[in-house]
């Protein structure tokens, strides 16, 4: 008698609804908090940094016609983000439902703060240069204010005690 393979189990990463093998390469991020980042989507600020690593990619009309991202990176590591741009009106809604970290370079106090009054934790790249965090930096291959990326590997690494987001999908 041959014995009963022991049955596989999956997983799914909560933002792509993609199922793998428990115990795969790279699953390990399931349980991490999602970052939700700003980003830059004009010409001058391309090509984005692993844009096309992100498990969700919201585009918001800004001033002027101008459009901005709000890429969200959860189930495959990355290591740079950018160029990260300002909050906006709509940021608070759109990262609400996904939780663990918001990352911006800035902007006016009543977006920052409905942002926040959100429960996501807020990375600036003003709060998050002092106390040894460091995961905000200038590339000095862009012009300002095309230049601000974030360390995505080290920021979500120092916040580990943010949940996972939900599943979406």
């Amino acid at each position: 008698v041959e014995p009963t393979p022991e049955p596989k189990v999956f997983v799914t990463a909560p933002l792509t609804g993609i199922t793998f093998e428990e115990g795969s390469p790279g699953t390990e991020t399931f349980s991490a908090p999602a970052v939700s980042c700003k980003i830059d989507n004009v010409f001058a600020a391309r090509p984005q940094y692993n844009l096309n690593k992100a498990d969700i990619v919201f585009v918001q009309q800004v001033e002027g016609g101008v459009t901005r991202l709000v890429g969200v990176w959860q189930s495959q590591p990355v290591d740079q983000v950018g160029p990260v741009r300002s909050v906006r009106p709509m940021d608070a809604d759109t990262v609400a439902p996904i939780g663990g970290i918001f990352c911006f370079s800035g902007g006016q106090a009543p977006f920052v703060k409905a942002a926040a009054d959100t429960g996501v934790y807020m990375a600036s790249e003003t709060s998050e240069q002092g106390d040894g965090k460091g995961s905000f930096s200038r590339s000095s291959s862009k012009p300002a204010p095309h230049n601000v990326i974030v360390d995505m590997a080290l920021l979500q690494s120092q916040h580990l005690d943010k949940a996972a987001p939900g599943k979406v999908f």
